[in-house]
């Protein structure tokens, strides 16, 4: 069956995994150095804030592109019609409803892109917090090469090295409980 708006669901996906795609690899790879990461991992934070901020935007060039996609793969581009309900009482003591049948371009919108930036936006502050990624930032401190360099330590460096040294001792010390 060909539909529009499965189209329209998967250049949504698209849109968001464009974003979060590179960062998931870096996340991911072997090697993954966490203070390149977390830059990456902001950035794709503010490049979907950007995007929630602006869907109408966003939303129309999405639709374009899968209205171009599905008329190249001779799909018609438009969703079912948005027919109305008659109206009818839901209960006895309830007054009448009058509800959308199909969705459009707009419910779609609502609906679908706008909670799932929304969605991804939430995890991501969820799962990597300002906090968490203000100290994997600082990490290359720590690192063989940043600690046998003659280079000066400023006073913010000093004072999150000391973070991290109180902070895995508060840690060291709640393990051996």
């Amino acid at each position: 069956m060909k539909e529009f708006d499965v189209i329209l669901c998967l250049f949504v996906l698209q849109a968001i995994f464009l974003r979060i795609g590179p960062v998931s690899q870096v996340l991911q790879s072997v090697d993954a150095d966490l203070s390149v990461s977390m830059s990456l991992l902001r950035g794709c934070v503010v490049d979907l804030s950007e995007m929630r901020n602006d869907t109408d935007s966003h939303w129309k060039s999405i639709v374009e592109c899968a209205s171009k996609f599905a008329t190249e793969h001779d799909i018609e581009p438009q969703l079912l019609s948005n027919k109305r309900k008659r109206k009818t009482k839901r209960l006895h003591s309830e007054l009448a409803s009058d509800e959308c049948d199909a969705p459009n371009l707009e419910t779609f919108k609502i609906e679908l892109f706008v909670k799932e930036i929304d969605s991804v936006l939430m995890q991501l502050k969820d799962h990597f917090s300002d906090s968490t990624m203000d100290i994997v930032h600082e990490m290359p401190l720590f690192s063989p090469v940043s600690i046998t360099s003659n280079q000066e330590i400023t006073e913010q460096d000093a004072s999150c090295a000391i973070f991290m040294h109180l902070t895995r001792r508060l840690w060291l010390q709640n393990c051996a409980q």
